[in-house]
């Protein structure tokens, strides 16, 4: 095989051109390794804590949706029906179980105001809690012999009988009461058991819901 010629015409060899001992090196040091796993790490971390936010925020946010959707539902069918309609939420049993709500219809038979199911259990999502703002000095209206209510409608959830519960009854005019709490619920994260994100509101004389972002 020929060599090339230079411009001049004399005949040159090929000669390789001499190799650096670090021409082409892509390796990083062990320095340069340590702090790029580092720097992964922290970003890590910091990107699992904001979605946690993220999505926990969320979560509360589809319960306050879930339980002012029930209360405008309860009221509906108190005043299409003429009878009070119980919103029964149920307590946590245990600091990993998840609360859930249903409604009850009152029905009078033989004169008396009896309760049955008027939906199922709807279970909030994982973290929410609900809790019911405490009533003041000022007694409740409600009068019990008009519609007591002794948990006994009230059908298994999660597998268990529930025991632990809070309640706020419509009346048949679509007012609201409660008569051992106030007319009020508080939506928080587990995760963050000290900072209220809404405050969801009936009015006792209408039943209108309002609901209040912290």
């Amino acid at each position: 095989m020929e060599t090339p010629t230079t411009r001049s015409g004399s005949w040159l060899p090929r000669q390789a051109a001499p190799l650096s001992p670090h021409s082409g090196s892509t390796a990083f040091s062990l320095i340069e390794l340590l702090s790029v796993v580092a720097i992964i790490s922290v970003l890590g971390g910091l990107l699992a804590t904001n979605l946690s936010s993220v999505l926990s925020s969320r979560a509360s946010a589809g319960g306050v949706t879930l339980v002012s959707n029930l209360l405008h539902s309860a009221r509906q069918q108190a005043l299409s029906a003429g009878l009070p309609v119980a919103v029964v939420f149920a307590s946590r049993s245990g600091p990993d179980s998840r609360q859930a709500v249903v409604l009850l219809k009152g029905t009078l038979t033989g004169g008396s105001l009896n309760w049955e199911a008027a939906s199922p259990w709807n279970p909030l999502s994982n973290g929410v809690m609900v809790d019911p703002i405490e009533r003041d000095a000022i007694a409740s209206l409600y009068k019990q012999q008009e519609g007591s209510f002794d948990g006994s409608a009230l059908a298994p959830f999660d597998g268990r009988q529930v025991a632990d519960y809070f309640y706020l009854v419509y009346r048949p005019d679509g007012s609201i009461d409660a008569p051992e709490i106030s007319p009020g619920l508080v939506i928080r994260r587990q995760t963050k058991p000290d900072i209220t994100d809404y405050v969801v509101v009936a009015q006792e004389n209408t039943g209108r819901v309002k609901v209040v972002a912290q």
